[in-house]
């Protein structure tokens, strides 16, 4: 099985704020996003004060995207790290305590155009 990416290279290339991401940050954020819209569909967002988060388990990042090569769950925290530290998510206060990886998207991250389509399609040879 392979899997293809392809990314809104307008995300990655001018951003107006000077934010230094790199591909494998816009495909995280673009996963989130997209977990965070499936969560408000089925009902299922964690809420606290008022702010939603979604639960997204570090290790549904690794085996969501082989490719990047990042074998273990404390790669795509350095990259979730960069990210939260930019401004674009903010994690729940209670992620130890709850024993999840929850986060909200923050208005930042709404400001940035990110089109990321990923599909998987099989090699049959014949």
């Amino acid at each position: 099985m392979e899997t293809n990416v392809c990314i809104n290279q307008k995300a990655y290339l001018s951003h107006e704020n000077g934010v230094s991401l790199d591909i494998i940050d816009i495909v995280i954020m673009d996963f989130i996003s997209r977990k965070w819209e499936e969560a408000y569909l089925n009902e299922d967002l964690v809420e606290l004060n008022g702010s939603y988060y979604v639960n997204v388990p570090t290790a549904s990042i690794v085996e969501a995207f082989p490719s990047f090569r990042i074998k273990t769950k404390s790669g795509i925290k350095r990259h979730l790290k960069k990210i939260k530290e930019l401004g674009f998510l903010n994690m729940h206060p209670n992620c130890t305590l709850l024993g999840a990886s929850l986060y909200e998207i923050t208005e930042s991250f709404s400001d940035i155009e990110i089109e990321v389509c990923s599909y998987k399609h099989n090699n049959f040879n014949k």
